[in-house]
């Protein structure tokens, strides 16, 4: 299990305020021993991705469950960026890709059914989804994996791009650095070439595809030799 207990709020260069007149990005890591800013994960979750499938499960599960439940067992961990006290940027990570999910279901069952009745999903899409991600679980093998991260693009008199850029390259590190006993893995759209590209450069590579549940045909990244540039 990963240890991020004493590392709530880390402020982390960026390359400073003076070179864009930006408010510090302050890093909050969430997980065993700290508390996840569930209403901020969900938000920025839904903003970001918004075609992934744990939204056709509705957003109390989100929320409660799977930004709830899942990091206090410490099956998800990661980190929340903020500017100005606004949640900018995020990622979610855990280090059993292959039983993260199955162990929340199993330890929680009553807090899902909870959840799931006060304000339930579609029994199809419900159902399509928790067999999808049993599928992915089944075809991970013993990895870890960058479950799902995201950037907001930035406003007027915000870092420009590039800046922002370097959030998404710091969570990967963060991500490596959490996970040391283990390869770890990331699931990007394959139309998504920003990512392949940043991926590529911290030496990771392609290890196979993911066909089936996605929109888009999802490729599936592995650590290779990491390399903080």
């Amino acid at each position: 299990m990963a240890k991020v207990v004493g590392h709530v709020d880390e402020p982390v260069s960026d390359g400073g305020p003076g070179t864009t007149g930006g408010e510090p990005i302050t890093y909050r890591s969430y997980g065993p021993g700290a508390p996840a800013p569930a209403a901020d994960l969900a938000r920025l979750h839904r903003t970001l991705l918004p075609t992934s499938p744990i939204h056709d499960l509705g957003p109390a599960f989100v929320e409660r469950f799977y930004f709830g439940v899942l990091p206090q067992e410490g099956l998800v961990f990661g980190q929340v960026a903020y500017e100005n006290g606004r949640p900018i940027a995020f990622v979610a990570v855990t280090d059993d890709a292959n039983g993260f999910l199955n162990a929340g279901l199993r330890r929680h069952w009553r807090t899902l059914a909870a959840v799931t009745l006060r304000h339930p999903p579609s029994p199809r899409k419900a159902w399509n989804v928790l067999r999808l991600l049993r599928e992915r679980e089944r075809a991970s093998g013993q990895v870890a994996e960058i479950l799902s991260m995201g950037v907001l693009p930035p406003e007027a008199g915000q870092r420009p791009s590039r800046e922002r850029r370097r959030i998404a390259r710091h969570f990967v590190q963060w991500a490596v650095e959490h996970v040391p006993d283990r390869p770890i893995q990331a699931l990007v759209d394959e139309t998504n070439l920003a990512a392949r590209l940043m991926y590529g450069e911290l030496g990771w590579d392609v290890a196979g595809k993911v066909e089936v549940g996605w929109p888009v045909r999802q490729l599936v990244y592995r650590t290779g030799a990491f390399d903080d540039r």
